[in-house]
């Protein structure tokens, strides 16, 4: 769950209260099933991927990287809930749940810082993505750094606990603190880059007589085109912006109970179960988003590639003799084996060539 859990310091659950948890530990663990492939999926298809250096992709890495935290220490190590009887490693396990849920959004904010350079900024140089990412990390570190004072194991409540007193307004400040720095702020900066890129489309479409044109793959964006934008950079603002839809729609309604509850000290009981659970659903969506605006049929093959040279279970002889994926470099190559160019054909096992040297990174 998020990080801060009011459920972790109060009275005895009723039996209703006690059936609705049931109900969440079992929507953590269908999440967790559902998180866990879709994250490992997407980080296969960018090492299948390698060859194609896109920005985007070094982006959605750091992002399902983030994700994989979240399934194993958001949703995971709450279904399981395994009481840590350790001071360091009570410490140490609440750090990496700041880092997951902070990484996450900071992987969005970076995601829209790059793609706003990318329209608003197209001729300028940036920053590496792979910077951009290790920034973002950096910085989530930095921001989870208080759990290691907020949290502590609690020798009366044989528990970890936060070290707030009750009664105290250490609590709230500690909330507002996290839905500032996993919510409100990624938020004010995700809006201020997108209405940037809304307004130099908006612009630019004026210019066309209130149209964008499209022509040869490119939404032209001004009446010289000289500037345009690729069909491929408008798929990645669709991704995007859906990504963001998601993560605003999981996350918002969990702090607004949360700072609810703390503010008039109301239960907001099944509520708030249903808000704490979906908070960190968006995990579990967004690689699934990913794929859907990039899966192709290519990626399945080179997939199976993938699987057919790591798998111990397959035998020789099987993998000696199957072909995953063959590539013409010519429509005459068919029919003349002898052409230039003709064929790269991947096995299992083993990958022939009869492309020429000067002609193989080419393809």
């Amino acid at each position: 769950m998020p990080l801060f859990n009011g459920t972790t310091e109060g009275p005895q659950m009723d039996p209703l209260d006690k059936l609705i948890a049931e109900i969440q530990v079992i929507s953590l663990w269908v999440m967790f099933c559902i998180g866990l492939p879709g994250n490992l999926i997407v980080i296969v298809w960018i090492y299948v991927n390698l060859r194609r250096r896109s920005r985007i992709n070094t982006i959605v890495l750091g992002l399902a990287s983030a994700d994989l935290m979240v399934c194993f220490f958001g949703m995971l190590a709450n279904a399981l809930y395994i009481p840590i009887k350790n001071h360091f490693l009570c410490k140490i396990f609440f750090l990496c749940i700041g880092l997951s849920l902070i990484g996450s959004p900071n992987m969005v904010i970076v995601m829209a810082i790059d793609r706003h350079q990318a329209v608003i900024y197209p001729l300028k140089k940036f920053v590496s993505a792979r910077k951009l990412v290790l920034i973002g990390w950096l910085v989530a570190l930095l921001l989870a750094s208080p759990q290691l004072y907020v949290w502590s194991y609690n020798e009366g409540k044989q528990r970890c606990a936060t070290t707030f007193n009750e009664g105290t307004s250490g609590k709230l400040i500690y909330l507002l603190y996290i839905a500032l720095i996993t919510f409100l702020v990624p938020l004010m900066l995700i809006c201020f880059a997108y209405s940037r890129i809304s307004y130099k489309i908006w612009v630019k479409a004026q210019e066309h007589g209130g149209k964008c044109s499209s022509k040869k793959g490119k939404v032209n964006l001004k009446r010289s085109g000289n500037k345009s934008l690729s069909k491929a950079k408008v798929k990645t603002l669709k991704m995007t912006v859906v990504i963001i839809f998601f993560f605003v729609f999981c996350t918002l309604p969990y702090f607004v109970i949360e700072i609810a509850r703390l503010a008039t000290s109301k239960n907001f009981g099944h509520i708030y179960g249903i808000c704490s659970t979906l908070a960190v659903a968006n995990s579990a969506i967004n690689p699934y988003i990913f794929l859907a605006f990039n899966l192709t049929k290519r990626f399945w093959s080179d997939f199976m590639v993938l699987v057919g040279r790591n798998c111990p279970c397959r035998g020789r002889n099987n993998a000696d003799n199957s072909f995953i994926s063959v590539r013409f470099s010519s429509s005459n190559s068919r029919l003349d084996p002898s052409s230039r160019g003709v064929t790269f054909v991947s096995r299992v096992n083993q990958e022939t060539s009869i492309v020429p040297d000067d002609d193989v990174d080419s393809l």
